[in-house]
């Protein structure tokens, strides 16, 4: 999924990077979750967790009970997406 496709998200909760919704990729026709992130690159020890979590779903690929990720999309400089 990307930044293009128009869906309709539904906040299903927060954590400590930020939260996640769920939604429907119009072009693909599945449902997908998003997780926004606020400045994940801003801090470093955070950095670090995002990098920890990124691979560890990478490690665990394939396996029923782990999400897929699809894409990842970084805010231009200075820019947010929208919360």
């Amino acid at each position: 999924m990307t930044g293009e496709h128009p869906c309709k998200p539904a906040r299903l909760g927060e954590g400590s990077f930020g939260y996640v919704v769920a939604a429907k990729d119009l072009q693909a026709g599945r449902r997908v979750a998003i997780k926004k992130i606020k400045d994940a690159l801003e801090d470093e020890v955070d950095g670090k967790r995002l990098l920890r979590e990124l691979k560890l779903l990478r490690h665990c690929r394939g396996h029923e009970n782990f999400v897929i990720i699809k894409d990842i999309i970084l805010s231009p400089p200075g820019r947010c997406f929208p919360s």
